[in-house]
């Protein structure tokens, strides 16, 4: 089963379209490998395989902290995934909750209710998607200078346009962590000064 992407923006569907080509060169459980790419007249699309599950954002929301061998187990093959991603010449720009899906492995229905029943935790892997705003070589100079990513996870370098060096998803992966661990952000997520805070803030420990 597949899923489409649609792009009305072509900015967006050449990054998405230059990362995944790179990343078709191989395959990888913790990284959501395209199938094809079309492009229209008046739109184009990525085409994905079709994961059954949820977001690890969903998961954590209601979840609230992880005991740290399970947050510890998913950083493991999130950062196996991100090492994939490197070694293909593609730096994501965005890792995040929401850009990673928990995939349910052999999933199990419940014939009452209709829904999916995640056997265990054993069963159900994290896999990162989602490229439009990724780097890749391919892309060229014109991403130069612009800044991606989202503020609470953004590293201090890609403030100051610096959205190309493989360690800002190092550095995004290390508050993915600190967040599934702690259940909050190191940082003050509601603050105006995040900009600040990532910048000239020492980093605050787990305590």
């Amino acid at each position: 089963m597949y899923v489409a992407k649609i792009f009305m923006d072509m900015r967006r569907y050449q990054r998405e379209a230059s990362c995944g080509e790179a990343l078709m060169a191989g395959t990888h459980n913790h990284v959501l490998i395209p199938f094809e790419f079309i492009r229209g007249p008046s739109f184009s699309a990525a085409i994905y395989p079709y994961i059954r599950g949820e977001s690890l954002g969903d998961y954590v929301s209601r979840s609230g902290a992880l005991p740290l061998g399970e947050a510890a187990a998913i950083m493991c093959q999130v950062l196996d995934g991100l090492d994939y991603m490197h070694t293909h010449g593609v730096i994501h720009r965005d890792v995040k909750l929401e850009n990673i899906m928990l995939s349910i492995q052999n999933p199990e229905l419940d014939f009452i209710t209709g829904n999916y029943i995640y056997p265990n935790k054993g069963h159900v892997i994290p896999v990162i998607h989602d490229y439009d705003v990724s780097y890749h070589a391919s892309i060229g100079e014109a991403d130069e200078g612009l800044m991606f990513g989202t503020p609470l996870y953004m590293a201090p370098e890609v403030w100051h346009g610096d959205s190309s060096d493989p360690r800002s998803d190092v550095y995004s992966a290390g508050v993915l962590f600190y967040r599934l661990f702690c259940g909050r952000f190191p940082f003050d997520e509601k603050s105006i000064d995040i900009r600040v805070q990532h910048l000239v803030t020492p980093l605050p420990t787990i305590l």
